[in-house]
């Protein structure tokens, strides 16, 4: 008698498992077929890319600074290669990487450094409890400008 109840388990447990599958292999499919026929030339799907931060200065040593130049291409790299990565679901708008950029071409690379790791203090889920709902866009972010730095 016991045996013909693990018996009865065991048949009932691999039944299971196989009508998993199937319903897994399905769906698989399902999904590659949505794919194919969803059309992605719409422009919200298209790749974004950064720019390089450059200042608009016309002086040659002011624009040309190897510091800020450094500055500008790891920020580039990270933009372009690493941010897509994992920004999809970021709080804010503009991005944190994005922000920085302006605040650095607005106060400068001390100054807006400083500023830029304010951003990405507050740039987490934790932080975000104090914000009202209100105050978030249609698009479910926090949007933001440099100018909230400037002294009135």
């Amino acid at each position: 008698m016991q045996k013909l109840k693990r018996l009865s388990l065991l048949c009932l447990f691999v039944l299971c498992a196989v009508s998993f599958s199937l319903a897994q292999q399905v769906n698989i499919q399902t999904d590659r077929e949505l794919l194919r026929q969803h059309d992605f030339s719409i422009p919200g799907y298209q790749q974004k890319t950064a720019a390089f931060m450059l200042t608009a200065n016309d002086n040659v040593i002011v624009r040309y600074n190897p510091v800020s130049l450094a500055f500008g291409s790891a920020m580039y790299v990270y933009q372009n290669v690493f941010s897509r990565q994992f920004s999809a679901n970021c709080l804010y708008s503009p991005s944190c990487s994005e922000f920085s950029k302006r605040l650095i071409s607005e106060f400068g690379l001390i100054k807006g450094v400083f500023l830029s790791t304010d951003r990405i203090s507050r740039c987490n889920r934790i932080s975000a409890i104090d914000i009202h709902p209100a105050e978030f866009g249609h698009d479910h972010k926090l949007h933001e400008e440099p100018l909230i730095y400037r002294l009135p």
